[in-house]
């Protein structure tokens, strides 16, 4: 198989930004439900579901501006992305997370962070591999006058 090869692909481009789009967006689901659960699990029992979209709102802020932002700059998304894993990684780190905490972050948000970040790489990566070859294609095909 010729993985690594750089070539012009729009279909593994277009499922790249297909997998990256829905792992951020998977993301935003479990960034909501996780601070609802964390609220719930902490005892404070809400008697209206507002006051656990009020605690949400600002994991799901930011995971919108990011699916957003991956419409239309991957590089800048997958930047994003990974800052916004490195941020997890130093919260663990100063934190003092044990064993357990630090493998539901890993499982459920570092890697996700990282996954999709990996994943805009290569969907940019191969529209610019594509506009190569469309613009050496162009250049290369003869003038019709």
């Amino acid at each position: 198989m010729r993985l690594l090869v750089r070539s012009c692909s729009y279909n593994r481009m277009n499922v790249t930004r297909l997998i990256a789009r829905g792992v951020v967006l998977a993301g935003i689901i479990v960034s909501v439900l996780g601070v609802i659960g964390a609220f719930a699990q902490m005892g404070y029992s809400a008697k209206t579901p507002l006051v656990y979209a009020e605690q949400s709102a600002i994991p799901l802020a930011i995971s919108i501006v990011v699916f957003l932002v991956g419409m239309w700059f991957e590089v800048l998304a997958a930047a994003l992305l990974g800052l916004g894993a490195l941020a997890f990684i130093v919260w663990g780190i100063v934190g003092g997370w044990d064993l357990g905490i630090w493998t539901m972050m890993a499982v459920f948000i570092i890697g996700p962070l990282l996954l999709s970040g990996v994943l805009y790489l290569f969907a940019s990566q191969t529209q610019r591999v594509c506009e190569l070859e469309e613009k050496a294609t162009a250049k290369d095909a003869p003038a019709v006058s």
